[in-house]
């Protein structure tokens, strides 16, 4: 199979794995990850408020929420704070004029089933960005590097 041709990365970047009380938040410059940590719902909007502001935000990545047949009943009563937490940086990203996209997890997910994530040591990943931040961290990471690879750059 022929190699995906690379497309540019944005300069200042960010993906994010949204819920309703803890949000994974990663911060990207080109191709690399410089942190990712979880953050309270009200922390990831204010942090988006903030570097929209200072204009150092060229881009976000997100996980879409959707509802599916099997989970449907389990959600009855639901607010759905994490759709509400998504249209939140939807217009914030709009009314600053910085463009993002979406994926379904059961998009970046498939990273964890790769070779190179699952061969890692618990030495390899504590060098992570994400290591010892929690499980919405991770998927912030993840987030990212799909987004990485679906633009042709290979999963670092």
């Amino acid at each position: 199979m022929p190699e995906k041709e690379r497309v540019a990365l944005p300069g200042r970047w960010v993906s994010i794995d949204p819920g309703d009380r803890h949000v994974g938040f990663a911060t990207w410059v080109g191709e690399r990850c410089l942190a990712a940590v979880e953050l309270t719902p009200d922390q990831c909007v204010k942090t988006i408020e903030e570097l929209i502001a200072r204009e150092t935000l060229d881009f976000i990545v997100y996980e879409k929420f959707a509802l599916y047949a099997w989970n449907e009943k389990s959600m009855a009563g639901n607010e759905f704070l994490t759709s509400q937490l998504i249209g939140v940086f939807k217009y914030l990203a709009s009314r600053g004029r910085v463009p993002l996209a979406g994926q379904f997890a059961s998009q970046h997910k498939r990273i964890y089933k790769m070779g190179w994530f699952k061969d890692m040591t618990v030495a390899d990943k504590r060098q992570l960005p994400w290591w010892g931040h929690g499980d919405h961290a991770k998927d912030a990471w993840v987030i990212g590097q799909w987004f990485k690879r679906e633009r042709g750059w290979e999963l670092s």
